[in-house]
């Protein structure tokens, strides 16, 4: 017949297979490491024996607190707003931050007796709790990332026996937790390497749909890879550039070749590059281009590929050339002429005048900027001068007789002319004045005499 020691160990045993195995069950089904803290707890605590049990999880602040990742049982309550702390101070040394500090198992069969329980024995005794479990939770490299206690209102609740179960359901748990983590960093990894190959996708789309030729050097300067505009703009193939200097685009000496110089010598490229340079074609015929070279660099710094955008700039240079003899011609128009011609906006604001118009009024360029085209006219004859402009603006021209003032205070009789043009939006009155004075007269109007004021 056994005794009632032996039945009551063997009793306790039992508790704690049932206990361990039910965790171990619910270990494979967990998806997240709450899952597990939270099913490990709900299964040790799901027979009568064990009261609470909870998980802590260190943190790695000044204080080193414990917060509850999660907590079962009838006494429950027990973990509400509880202190712990697993640093070798007072509110560190109780069974759940002592496991942490050391990851030794901790176990107390009599809290009311040992004085590591003092911060918290009032509390125990209130729910009961008499015994207590502490199983450090380690990863397999060792690493102590939780703590879970268990306690019992049954005195003496942890055996040999036990101890050896829970210090094996500790090494379980954290193997779970370890695959979890493993798994989870799988997920993130393919995540990344799938968001990786759109980004590489999209760039390569975005490439491909550039009306600017792209072009990719390696390290040691070398064409790596180029678009489909790059093929156009240039007529070479991916074929026939890869692996070649990008030197052999230069139409002279010092182009292409000085932007490339530093690429080509290993030497430390800048972060980017922009210029002008003269290409040549496969055809062999020149061009203009305009090419920005930026460095791509590694962790350490050090250039690993260069990017080089090429853009055709044939069609602008054709537009400037255009434009400077078009402002050529109409410069040496305005010069030719034997009057002064003068072109200001809506506000009176001058815009241009021509040579003749500084040297008749005596005023420097920098002078009539800051005038007013009724400024060289004398008070008498400016409102007429301004029902004149009105008119031109109005109705898109007008005429006028009336005597110019100049900075030394002469006044010379002139026949002004004035047309409306509309640039960009905006109105311009441009006009021609013709000197009315004996010997000048070329209108059939009566001149008039030059006066002195």
């Amino acid at each position: 017949m056994q005794s009632g020691s032996v039945i009551a160990d063997i009793e306790r045993l039992n508790w704690s297979l049932a206990a361990i195995s039910d965790v171990t069950r619910v270990l494979v089904r967990a998806k997240t490491e709450h899952e597990v803290f939270l099913a490990a707890c709900e299964a040790a605590t799901r027979n009568d024996f064990f009261d609470l049990a909870w998980v802590g999880l260190p943190r790695q602040d000044a204080k080193r607190t414990v917060v509850i990742g999660a907590c079962a049982g009838r006494a429950r309550d027990f973990a509400k707003d509880v202190e712990i702390l697993w640093a070798d101070v007072p509110l560190g040394r109780g069974p759940t931050g002592t496991a942490i500090r050391t990851g030794k198992l901790q176990i107390c069969n009599a809290a009311d007796q040992d004085d590591s329980f003092k911060p918290w024995i009032v509390r125990m005794k209130r729910f009961g709790l008499r015994s207590s479990l502490a199983l450090p939770i380690r990863l397999p490299n060792g690493s102590v990332i939780a703590s879970m206690t268990v306690y019992s209102r049954h005195p003496e609740a942890f055996g040999d026996h036990e101890a050896k179960l829970f210090a094996q359901l500790g090494q379980d748990i954290g193997f779970g937790i370890d695959m979890l983590r493993t798994r989870a960093a799988y997920r993130d990894a393919l995540a990344y390497s799938e968001q990786q190959d759109r980004r590489i996708q999209m760039l390569g789309a975005a490439l491909e749909s550039s009306s600017d030729g792209v072009m990719i050097t390696d390290k040691g300067g070398r064409i790596f890879s180029i678009n489909s505009a790059f093929a156009r703009i240039t007529g070479y193939s991916a074929d026939e550039v890869t692996g070649r200097s990008p030197a052999m685009l230069a139409a002279a000496q010092g182009d292409v070749k000085h932007a490339f110089a530093g690429l080509e010598a290993g030497a430390a490229l800048p972060a980017a590059w922009r210029g002008e340079v003269l290409c040549r074609r496969k055809s062999g015929a020149p061009f203009p281009a305009l090419i920005s070279l930026n460095a791509v660099r590694d962790e350490q710094g050090s250039s690993t590929h260069t990017i080089a955008t090429l853009t055709d700039i044939t069609e602008q240079k054709k537009a400037e050339e255009a434009v400077r003899a078009e402002k050529l011609f109409s410069d040496a128009m305005m010069e030719s002429m034997p009057g002064i011609i003068y072109f200001y906006d809506r506000d009176g604001r001058f815009q241009r005048w021509n040579r003749n118009f500084a040297l008749v009024s005596g005023y420097t360029d920098a002078e009539i900027t800051e005038m007013h085209p009724l400024d060289f006219f004398h008070a008498e004859d400016k409102e007429l001068l301004r029902q004149r402009i009105d008119e031109v603006f109005e109705h898109g021209q007008s005429w006028v007789e009336a005597p110019f003032l100049t900075k030394s205070g002469k006044t010379i009789p002139y026949f002004f002319t004035g047309r409306r043009v509309e640039i960009g939006g905006r109105e311009f009155l441009i006009g021609v004045g013709i000197d009315m004075s004996v010997g000048n007269c070329v209108t059939g109007v009566p001149p008039r005499p030059v006066k002195d004021e």
